[in-house]
């Protein structure tokens, strides 16, 4: 029986969305998400720390991605999550992680990321919402998390 690995997490957008193609012209999307987390470092306090994932997303996703984020944005992504190690250009192992979206919904407001009325909160791969329609007002204190 096949197991499930789902992610979501809320973070800021690091760089813009890059776009690329495959050989059969589908879109394919992919930027990178900070997580900000605070950790106890004992009797000195408490540091934060930032988590890098790296976001790719598909077809319609990939088009709304493309069309409605950009560097900064605070988003919502919910998706596969696949770590991978891989050897980095000094020789030493590192880590990645890896998201692919199923679904993506910017959580600040558009008019805060200068992107203008009209922009949709929410897109899945399939091109619909994932809850139906959603208020475009939301803030965090509206975040049920």
């Amino acid at each position: 029986m096949a197991g499930m690995a789902v992610i979501q997490i809320i973070g800021n957008i690091g760089r813009d969305p890059e776009t690329r193609f495959t050989p059969t012209q589908r879109q394919v999307v992919s930027f990178t998400v900070a997580v900000n987390r605070v950790v106890s470092q004992g009797s000195d306090g408490k540091q934060e720390v930032t988590d890098w994932y790296r976001v790719t997303c598909w077809g319609n996703l990939a088009e709304f991605a493309a069309n409605y984020l950009q560097k900064g944005r605070r988003v919502y992504v919910s998706g596969r999550f696949a770590p991978r190690t891989f050897t980095g250009q000094d020789g030493q192992p590192r880590l990645s992680l890896d998201i692919t979206a199923d679904y993506l919904i910017p959580l600040d407001s558009p008019q805060r990321a200068d992107l203008g009325e009209g922009v949709p909160v929410a897109s899945t791969s399939r091109g619909r919402s994932p809850a139906g329609e959603l208020d475009t007002d939301l803030s965090e204190e509206d975040l049920p998390f």
